[in-house]
């Protein structure tokens, strides 16, 4: 009978890896990606400047 140690130990070690990778990829887009890109769209209307910084202001302070 043979024994399949070696070839379990690496297995384990990639799956372990990828589900590293894919929560960190996660959590680099729920938290830095996204957060990011709220403001361009607030910020495209010249009218509302005023109100699309102080949106911005409160909204980065209170996720900070």
């Amino acid at each position: 009978m043979r024994s399949y140690g070696k070839e379990y130990i690496i297995e384990f070690l990639i799956r372990e890896f990828l589900m590293i990778a894919v929560f960190r990829m996660l959590d680099l887009l729920l938290f830095y990606v996204f957060p990011e890109s709220v403001p361009i769209p607030m910020l495209c209307g010249a009218a509302y400047l005023i109100f699309a910084g102080r949106k911005l202001f409160l909204c980065r302070g209170l996720v900070q």
